[in-house]
């Protein structure tokens, strides 16, 4: 109608950058009135221009998600509020936008522009913010729900295992975390990757669970030897349990170098010599009904800011010869560019065209394929 023509198709561009400049105003944390914005989708509807406004959606996603990424705040506060940025721009596009293919492209186009703009700004938010949720002195589950959006977006995930897996060593090694919010972590990246990406993950944790378990038995060894005698020297306990001597040295740190002294030291002091002698303890008092003995830990042998460029580089390097490998000994003969295109779909984890040229070079030096005419490759069997 020449009302639609007039108020609506000419003027569809003030329209939108009107719309999206409240957009921008919008309080994360506060209810929105999506009414407003399915309004704005049923105008547009009557005149065939959702397609601009799905464009106008994704680029105010686009800077928005950016914009928080690089706030100068808390890890936590950033977080809290892409976390909030992403339920309020979800909601919107199954009310507002009445689950509309193009706008739900568009917000996942978005996201996962600002998410991998600059991955490495990614992949620390999200170690830095669960790391920061396993040593809180509780452990809430759906704070770690919050976070998880951004794994699933992330393409390098690859590198963030490199990261995590850091940090989940270093945690559990100086025992300051919550074992069942690392399960929990876990389980959630397996059911987004499978369990090849999380299983050298899960057998860490396992193998600490049954450290745990070894060194409350060895304390209770060492332990029931003074039921024998109140003085024993390090040698003595040594020959008498026959445990391994890193071992015992481990135990009788958390029996007489620590808070809770079941045993007495001599000399004083918190290393373990062979000349050392260890005598029972009998006037110790606690008011506590429980307390743990904690052992001595394992030096901080992986460094906050050991490099990680080298294995997750090399890792690459081997995923993208054995899907080049793949593809071709399948296909037989290939073009430059159709290889290009089935190993970028098939890696997982973001890829140049050079990079994979590279790998091509490689495994044509050790004669995996050879050149052939027209631009293109023939594998070799």
């Amino acid at each position: 109608s020449i009302v639609e023509q007039e108020l609506l198709t000419k003027r569809v561009q003030v329209i939108l950058e009107k719309c999206f400049d409240y957009f921008e105003r919008l309080d994360l944390f506060q209810d929105t009135d999506y009414d407003k914005f399915s309004l704005l989708y049923r105008l547009l509807q009557k005149i065939d221009h959702l397609e601009i406004c799905a464009k106008y959606f994704t680029a105010y996603v686009k800077k928005k998600g950016s914009s928080i990424m690089n706030a100068k705040t808390s890890v936590k506060e950033r977080i809290m509020m892409l976390s909030a940025f992403e339920t309020q721009t979800d909601e919107m596009v199954d009310h507002s936008f009445e689950g509309d293919d193009q706008f739900a492209d568009g917000l996942k186009d978005g996201i996962e522009y600002f998410v991998n703009l600059r991955e490495n700004n990614a992949i620390k938010l999200l170690a830095k913010y669960t790391d920061s949720v396993f040593k809180s002195a509780v452990y809430e589950e759906g704070l770690l729900e919050k976070a998880m959006f951004l794994f699933r977006y992330l393409q390098a995930k690859d590198t963030f295992e490199m990261v995590y897996k850091r940090d989940l060593a270093k945690r559990l090694l100086l025992n300051t975390t919550h074992k069942q919010g690392e399960k929990a972590m876990l389980a959630k990246m397996k059911k987004i990757c499978g369990a090849g990406y999380t299983g050298k993950m899960e057998g860490m944790v396992k193998d600490i669970e049954k450290s745990a378990e070894l060194m409350h038995e060895f304390n209770a060894v060492v332990l029931l030897l003074f039921n024998q005698a109140t003085t024993f020297t390090f040698k003595e306990i040594l020959v008498s349990t026959q445990l391994d001597e890193l071992e015992l040295r481990r135990v009788l740190v958390s029996l007489a170098c620590r808070e809770h002294k079941l045993l007495i030291k001599y000399p004083e002091g918190q290393e373990i010599e062979p000349t050392d002698t260890f005598v029972w303890h009998d006037g110790f008092q606690t008011d506590k009904s429980t307390f743990s003995m904690i052992a001595a830990t394992l030096s901080e042998v992986i460094e906050k800011d050991a490099h990680l460029d080298t294995p997750v580089l090399f890792a690459r390097e081997q995923q993208m010869d054995a899907v080049i490998v793949r593809i071709m000994k399948s296909k037989g003969t290939l073009s430059h560019g159709q290889l290009l295109n089935e190993v970028t779909c098939l890696v997982s984890f973001p890829v140049t065209a050079q990079e994979i040229k590279k790998r091509i070079e490689v495994l044509i030096d050790k004669e995996y394929l050879e050149r052939s005419l027209h631009d293109s490759y023939r594998y070799l069997a």
